[in-house]
């Protein structure tokens, strides 16, 4: 069966309205969700730049959904500090967060 996801784009919509769209999300039938943590918007009109980290816990707490994350560019966050970030949105609820590095 097709894993279809879902993205959430922090750079550019204000995590209370990706929650609710994850959420959302779910409800209509998507099987997956990932988001990307950015250290600041790609440019000004995107305007927004949530901490991946502590929207993923709460995401994960409300969603029955897997999820994953990408850190771009992969030196905004060094890889222990992601390690724990992973580890944290997860304590809680019993299932891995998927992740990768990007690169700008």
């Amino acid at each position: 069966m097709p894993v279809i996801g879902f993205h959430n784009s922090h750079e550019q919509v204000h995590p209370a309205r990706l929650l609710e769209a994850v959420q959302h999300a779910e409800e209509v039938g998507f099987t997956a969700a990932m988001c990307s943590d950015h250290l600041t918007p790609w440019n000004p009109r995107q305007g927004e730049s949530g901490f991946a980290w502590s929207w993923l816990g709460a995401a994960m707490a409300t969603t029955s959904l897997p999820f994953g994350a990408v850190n771009a560019p992969r030196a905004a966050l060094p890889p222990g500090d992601r390690r724990a970030g992973d580890r944290d949105a997860g304590r809680d609820v019993p299932r891995p967060v998927l992740g990768g590095a990007g690169q700008r």
